[in-house]
């Protein structure tokens, strides 16, 4: 395989990146919903809850809503290194901006401090 074909398979990923940015919203927040939507509070009693986690179609509408968000964010991944790659052809100098764009990216798949 030539450089010409491989730099050409590569550009026609990366063109994918903005559709993949897309996916990951709308993948995550059917994710979301599927793994949230509908279980008892914390504050419910236990026997609801037990008889709620107890129910197999709640667990595998659970699991499968695991399996969607992930989905989601292996098209963020995609998303943040098409864009990381944008930037960096864009930008002149230390590549400064490319190394914020990746930073920001890991912040937001893993994010620093404590939510509750």
């Amino acid at each position: 395989m030539s450089t010409t074909e491989s730099a050409r398979s590569s550009a026609g990923l990366a063109r994918w990146g903005a559709l993949a940015g897309a996916a990951y919203v709308v993948l995550f927040v059917i994710g979301v919903l599927l793994i949230y939507n509908g279980t008892p509070d914390s504050s419910s009693a236990p026997a609801k809850i037990i008889a709620y986690y107890s129910d197999g179609g709640h667990r595998s509408r659970m699991n499968i809503g695991w399996l969607v968000a992930g989905l989601g964010l292996f098209c963020f991944i995609w998303f943040l290194s098409a864009l990381r790659q944008r930037v960096s052809r864009l930008e002149t100098g230390d590549g400064f901006l490319s190394g914020l764009v990746t930073i920001g990216g890991v912040d937001v798949v893993e994010p620093v401090g404590d939510l509750g």
